[in-house]
């Protein structure tokens, strides 16, 4: 690797699976998002010097109106057909009603996996995937560490 491509360019995004009484948070996207039209969890791409946790709970906030707090680390994805990895956390919610930011979003809820079925708008094949996955009980969650010694940067392992 040559002087030129360092630092490697991939983009971040981080995400949130926010459970709920037994549900699970969605988002619709808005016209003019990538995935228009299909249902998705809150996710967006981490700015600058943020740390993907934070960019996490930041987005859920702004595109679901819920404020959360991570339980801990789910895992990553990545994806092929762009220069991107998502980083996706478990959360619980603290506060806030479903609530789109008619921007990025044009619709919020939670719903349970009985109701997953009866959505009548696609929902996004990894999202999909994911949260049944979550609601269904087969995941393994990496734990956030309060012993960190970078505190008030997260740690998982």
């Amino acid at each position: 690797m040559t002087n030129a491509d360092w630092p490697p360019r991939k983009v971040a995004c981080a995400g949130t699976v926010v459970v709920h009484d037994d549900k699970v948070l969605l988002v619709r996207q808005a016209q003019g998002q990538s995935f228009a039209g299909h249902w998705s969890t809150p996710w967006g791409i981490v700015e600058a010097n943020e740390p993907p946790d934070v960019a996490a709970v930041r987005e859920t906030l702004e595109e679901a109106g819920v404020t959360a707090e991570i339980e801990g680390f789910l895992g990553y994805q990545n994806y092929e057909w762009e220069a991107m990895v998502a980083f996706v956390y478990l959360c619980r919610h603290v506060c806030g009603e479903p609530t789109p930011d008619g921007v990025e979003t044009d619709l919020a809820g939670y719903f349970s996996l009985a109701e997953l079925d009866t959505l009548t708008d696609p929902i996004e094949n990894w999202t999909n995937w994911m949260i049944r996955r979550v609601l269904s009980g087969e995941y393994q969650l990496i734990p956030l560490l309060s012993d960190n010694p970078e505190k008030p940067l997260a740690a998982f392992f």
